[in-house]
């Protein structure tokens, strides 16, 4: 039987990668090594967005999304808890909580501006090609072909024409196509964390148990931050998660959107304006 899963909840850019490896310093956990929204979206290939309802939950999707996260982090053959983390299930938080009603829930919440910065850099950046690789090699094909193709003919269109933006990367919010055509690229990355943190607003009561992380206070308290979120999830080796992250973490990780243009800096800030000071946590001007 599989330890109670940890699922680590977070925008595009929110710093989830490396929170997700910090607490898999734990003895006690295994991370799934990459986000898996191919395997979230089995059975809902006809969605064309990442908001699914939970009434497309079935027992066969349930678990074979189960299946999948254990079978990639390993956690039932070394007796660990999985963690799993994919940026699209802020989302469709009522969907995610049906299919894992017994895990430990994570909020990881990042400045707005710093993630769209972020956000901006990945849209433009020429795919990982051993990241991508070793995702294909573990792929269950029978079930995920339809994306793989899909995902495959994108990544082929970037590689030919290395200046091109994606037509899509990230989480995708209902609407995000007609965005992608009608407004620029800030506004579009700072649209992707502002859906994500409004839909975690509006859902996160279903959530059966929640931690909430701030990316500032990991980047600039990690031992004490992580040593409390540790044994906050009742890992047994909490002076070890914080070791690694006194050991990983670097202050220097926030205020990303300085590098911004001011053009872009404006059209961000105009698009976050009306998200609430709780879910955009730095408000000095930039």
């Amino acid at each position: 039987m599989t330890e109670r899963p940890i699922i680590l909840l977070g925008a595009a850019r929110s710093g989830t990668k490396l929170l997700r490896d910090l607490i898999a310093a734990s003895a006690a956990v295994t991370a799934v090594p990459y986000d898996i929204n191919y395997v979230w979206r089995v059975g809902n290939e006809g969605i064309p967005h990442d908001e699914f309802p939970a009434a497309e939950v079935t027992p066969r999707k349930s678990a074979f999304v189960r299946a999948q996260v254990n079978r990639l982090s390993k956690a039932p053959a070394r007796g660990t808890r999985p963690i799993e983390k994919t940026v699209s299930n802020p989302l469709r938080l009522p969907y995610v909580a049906r299919v894992f009603p017994d895990a430990d829930y994570v909020w990881l919440i990042r400045d707005g501006r710093d993630v769209a910065e972020s956000a901006m850099r990945c849209w433009v950046e020429p795919p990982d090609s051993g990241a991508l690789f070793r995702k294909l090699r573990e792929m269950p094909w029978r079930h995920t072909y339809k994306y793989a193709v899909g995902h495959g003919i994108r990544l082929a269109k970037q590689r030919l024409n290395p200046d091109s933006v994606l037509a899509s990367w990230g989480p995708r919010y209902a609407g995000i196509d007609d965005d992608v055509r009608d407004k620029t690229l800030a506004e579009v990355c700072a649209l992707q964390w502002k859906r994500s943190v409004e839909a975690f607003a509006r859902d996160s009561h279903v959530l059966p148990s929640l931690l909430t992380v701030r990316y500032e206070d990991l980047a600039a308290r990690p031992g004490d931050v992580l040593f409390g979120l540790a044994e906050a999830l009742e890992l047994p080796d909490p002076d070890t998660v914080a070791r690694r992250a006194t050991a990983v973490v670097r202050p220097d990780r926030v205020g990303g959107a300085k590098a911004l243009s001011a053009s872009d800096k404006r059209l961000i800030s105009s698009v976050l304006a009306d998200t609430s000071s709780s879910d955009n946590p730095t408000e000095d001007p930039r």
